[in-house]
């Protein structure tokens, strides 16, 4: 992983000192991550409660999951209807 986008996710996750970085740099830096792990085996990523995710963090989700056509990754969520707090998934299918 580039060097910039370990310290983008560092951040973000509370590891490094430096303010969370620009949203899309995390974003672009989960999809990499992911990417590398799923690179020999795959990965299945289950989001489940997906209705309580902060939007940062579904945002940064759902960033990763509208670019997954080639890279050998499921990721799936889960949410409950009739929540107060809701999921958009705007741009996946259901």
């Amino acid at each position: 992983m580039p060097e910039l986008q370990g310290v983008a996710l560092r951040s973000a996750f509370g590891l490094a000192p430096q303010p969370v970085p620009d949203r899309f740099l995390v974003a672009v830096s989960a999809l990499t991550l992911m990417s590398d792990l799923a690179a020999d085996t795959g990965l299945v990523c289950l989001v489940d409660n997906a209705h309580w995710l902060d939007q940062p963090s579904a945002d940064a989700l759902l960033f990763v999951a509208r670019r997954l056509q080639a890279e050998g990754i499921a990721l799936l969520f889960a949410a409950r209807e009739g929540e107060t707090h809701r999921f958009t998934s705007t741009g996946l299918p259901e």
